[in-house]
């Protein structure tokens, strides 16, 4: 959110590396984010329009209203206000449990 912050190129690199190791419907909305913040609205529409599809079949409840929000923008020639919500559900880190790792151990004998 910071304009002082930003590197639309290194941006772009980081994304289209991602996209090229794990082409996950993700990183296509960060790829796409990036080529909008570059100036390459068509691609980014291109990009983002390839998503759909994916996240509308295996996409978590809520994701499809938000890369139709984010393609709208676009579309308007705009970037979204809040590309990446806080509770994205495709990005947020699984919920962590320090127990686990003693209680499921695998071990003849348990500690």
């Amino acid at each position: 959110r910071d304009p002082a912050r930003r590197a639309p190129e290194r941006a772009l690199a980081l994304a289209q590396q991602l996209v090229r190791r794990y082409p996950i419907a993700p990183h296509q909305r960060a790829l796409a984010l990036a080529l909008m913040t570059t100036g390459q609205s068509e691609k980014a529409i291109a990009t983002l329009s390839l998503v759909l599809p994916v996240v509308a079949w295996s996409g978590p409840p809520g994701e499809l209203d938000l890369v139709m929000d984010d393609l709208d923008a676009y579309r308007e020639g705009r970037i979204p206000t809040d590309p990446w919500p806080d509770g994205d559900a495709l990005l947020a880190p699984p919920p962590f449990d320090p127990v686990a790792a003693f209680r499921d151990y695998p071990a003849a004998k348990p500690y």
